[in-house]
């Protein structure tokens, strides 16, 4: 196996010639998300950061990112060409604001809902009786509807048995 200065050096080349469009080789990348993340022993041992937790405190979200970063820099990065162990010098991991795939949903106000050792989903907004044509002419209500702040309200709102 390559030592760790060897294996980023691979990778540092096999990313380079690639970005100049002139590789050497595919470059291999191993991707996790956050459910594989969240839901591994070994980097959250009894689920101690639920997706609720992750999704509604900045400081957790942040805090397990790097976390989790640090974890595939040292479990996963080896098996691929990302580098291995800590960003050197000026580099960085990234983090960012992760709203998994309920972001779209809470933001048109659909209700997001947390169940145990599950990841995150939303309930329907509209009923079924409810059509987009009968939305699309109710005029005035619609604009009220899209303009509805982000996660405050999807994280309080009731469900609906009625178009709004």
């Amino acid at each position: 196996m390559l030592s760790v200065q060897e294996h980023n050096a691979e990778a540092r080349a096999v990313w380079e010639a690639f970005n100049a469009g002139h590789p050497i080789r595919p470059p291999v990348m191993v991707v996790t998300g956050t459910q594989f993340l969240i839901f591994n022993d070994d980097l959250n041992p009894g689920e101690a950061v639920t997706f609720e937790t992750y999704s509604t405190d900045a400081d957790t979200m942040l805090d397990f990112q790097l976390r989790a970063a640090a974890w595939r820099a040292e479990h996963i990065a080896p098996y691929c060409d990302d580098p291995v162990g800590m960003p050197p010098n000026r580099e960085a991991w990234l983090v960012r604001v992760d709203l998994q795939n309920y972001d779209e949903a809470a933001h048109l106000g659909a209700p997001v809902i947390f169940l145990p050792h599950q990841v995150p989903d939303t309930q329907p907004i509209f009923p079924r009786r409810c059509t987009w044509r009968r939305r699309l002419k109710s005029g005035p209500r619609l604009t009220r509807f899209w303009r509805r702040p982000f996660i405050p309200v999807a994280c309080k709102s009731k469900s609906r048995r009625t178009c709004p």
